[in-house]
Formats: structure tokens, C-alpha cells, sequence
């Protein structure tokens, strides 16, 4: 799913869905689903960061697992599409704004306890 978002940029209610229950977890869909053999375009980082903000705009409400409530692997995801595959500096706000979003919400589900 996450591969297919990345490649096409096409977002359905589905992926919605799926994402939104995922925390964490979602990024570590998205990591396996990057290509490797090539860098990311514009396009896969907006998808990148539309996946991760899906991932955690629900946190503590909709993902169950406390360790998917933990941005480990998201944060390094998004520090790494900063320093390697940013192409602009439009694209490190719209990274640096993602990282922001996901560590409020991570304190949001902290103190929703």
C-alpha cells in the first residue's frame, strides 16, 4: 500500500484507513517501500510526508500499540529525507514541518493518558 502511494502520489480513503491506525508502524511501511536503487523525487517525498502525518494525526485515539506511539523509526525517516534526499529548501519546511507535527502529536497522545 504504501509502496503504491509512494509511486503513484494517488491517496485513496483505504490508505487512510490503514494509515491512520498506524503510528510508527507506518514508517516502517514506508521505509521498506522506498526505492533504493534510486533517489526520491518531489513527488515521493510529498507522499512520504502525507503517509506520516496520516500515520500520526490520530495517535491517541486511534493506534493501540504504545510502541507504535513512539516516533523511533518516523523520526529518523524524516531526518534522512532531510539531509540525503531533499532536493529544495521548499521541501526541508515541508520535512521540518512534518517532524513538528508528529512530536506534538506524540506529547498529545502522552498526555491523553
Amino acid at each position: 500500500m504504501a509502496r503504491r502511494v509512494i509511486e503513484s502520489g494517488a491517496y485513496t480513503g483505504w490508505d487512510e484507513k490503514a494509515f491512520v491506525r498506524a503510528g510508527d508502524l507506518g514508517s516502517v511501511a514506508i521505509v521498506d517501500a522506498l526505492p533504493a536503487d534510486s533517489p526520491i523525487t518531489p513527488l515521493q517525498i510529498w507522499a512520504v510526508l502525507l503517509l506520516v502525518r496520516t500515520s500520526f494525526e490520530c495517535l491517541d485515539v486511534c493506534v493501540q500499540s504504545t510502541d507504535d506511539k513512539e516516533p523511533k523509526v518516523t523520526l529518523l525517516l524524516l531526518e534522512h529525507l532531510r539531509i540525503h534526499e531533499s532536493p529544495d529548501a521548499q521541501s526541508d519546511v515541508e520535512i521540518e514541518d512534518a517532524q513538528m507535527f508528529v512530536l506534538k502529536q506524540t506529547e498529545i497522545a502522552k498526555h491523553a493518558k
